[in-house]
């Protein structure tokens, strides 16, 4: 535990710690727990206890190394009500804050108890974690507008520095079963029909979903080796799916043990052989599609929306309020979702040089990005693959 410091609220004063070691963060799992629980959104998902507890596990460094915890936690009377979630990253000889669970988390926020969403203890909030890591900037990826962090940010003034947006729909708005293949019908179905005849000319069409197990994981771990496939085949580059820890937390949240998250992994199957693979978390009613790929032998048959038509008719089965698609849009989502929410990268400076390193270099990175995706496919591969190496030699092994 850090520094504390004390912050006077509505109506006591609330108490504000530093979280910076793996041992103090799994003291808090029941109080953690207990306020998601009574606090938490169905969109805060990635802000459960339970999912930090995976990402610390492949994530977060050795000690002694370049990250380290920084979760500000607020008490009033000794209670949890607020978290934080937060890192502290040396780069390039900075202090820069960014959001626990980075990159696998999809929507960065803060728990807050009802008692301390006002501005100020927010923004109380804000300011003892600054002085506490003497950050020099912060850097929070994908925060929803309707997110509370996205509050406090707006009130610092932070600088937004990439905006994409997020599609989902509204199951609970459909009446019954025939609304929602009514809905279905909407956008694209008949070209998933015809698309669906031609796979079940080649062999017999399912839908394999797994228990929570070694058969989950198993699964996991093959979504991952598709989807780095499949970026691989269109010159696309993504550090997070390059890097094997993504594929080791996957198989470890799918597969149920230590801290269950609820997740389901399902594989459309033709024939004896995968053609699709989706991975979606469910939380408080709501169903949010994390990965979701295709073979690349299979994109001739749109397997991916396929499978994911079944999905969303699932979901409505399962009384699912809402199937959250996740930023960024593509056009395949928009096929299913009626509505997006933005989620935008924020930066904020707190030094002379956060200032400087945020207006070079994090500034530039979305324009960086838009450069390289015009680049001709060999090239992207190529630099795809150079990626894929520097974070085997990074994290110690090499990519499966």
């Amino acid at each position: 535990i850090g520094p504390a410091d004390t912050h006077a609220g509505p109506s006591h004063a609330i108490s504000f710690d530093l979280v910076t070691g793996v041992a103090a963060f799994e003291t808090l799992e029941p109080e953690w727990d207990a306020l998601f629980a009574a606090s938490g959104r169905p969109t805060q998902v990635f802000q459960t206890f339970a999912w930090n507890w995976h990402w610390c596990r492949h994530y977060l460094p050795a000690s002694g190394s370049r990250a380290h915890l920084a979760i500000v936690t607020g008490r009033l009377n000794g209670k949890l009500i607020l978290i934080w979630p937060l890192v502290l990253e040396r780069v390039f000889g900075l202090r820069r804050l960014a959001w626990m669970g980075d990159p696998v988390s999809q929507y960065g926020d803060v728990l807050v108890a009802p008692e301390a969403q006002d501005d100020a203890t927010l923004l109380a909030a804000w300011t003892f974690a600054l002085r506490a890591t003497r950050a020099d900037l912060a850097h929070l990826r994908k925060v929803r507008d309707d997110a509370i962090a996205a509050r406090a940010m707006n009130r610092l003034a932070a600088k937004v520095i990439a905006t994409e947006q997020a599609p989902y729909l509204d199951l609970a708005a459909v009446a019954d079963t025939g609304a929602c293949q009514q809905l279905l019908a909407s956008k694209g179905r008949r070209n998933r029909r015809r698309h669906e005849r031609r796979l079940a000319d080649r062999g017999p069409i399912s839908v394999h979903v797994p228990a929570s197990g070694g058969a989950a994981a198993e699964l996991a771990r093959d979504a991952i080796d598709l989807k780095r496939d499949a970026l691989a085949g269109k010159g696309q580059i993504s550090r997070a799916f390059a890097d094997d820890r993504l594929k080791a937390f996957f198989a470890d949240v799918a597969s149920g043990h230590d801290r269950p998250v609820p997740c389901r992994v399902a594989a459309l199957r033709s024939g004896g052989d995968t053609a699709a693979i989706q991975i979606t978390l469910d939380c408080k009613g709501h169903r949010f599609l994390h990965v979701t790929v295709y073979a690349r032998a299979f994109e001739k048959f749109g397997a991916g929306a396929l499978l994911l038509e079944r999905e969303v008719q699932t979901s409505f089965e399962d009384a699912v309020a809402a199937f959250d698609l996740l930023a960024p849009m593509h056009p395949y989502k928009m096929e299913f979702a009626g509505s997006t929410v933005a989620v935008r990268d924020y930066t904020l400076a707190a030094s002379l040089r956060g200032r400087f390193y945020a207006a070079i270099a994090l500034s530039g990175r979305q324009r960086a990005k838009t450069y390289v995706e015009g680049l001709p496919a060999p090239v992207r591969r190529y630099l795809a693959s150079l990626m894929a190496v520097r974070s085997a030699l990074k994290t110690g092994s090499l990519p499966s």
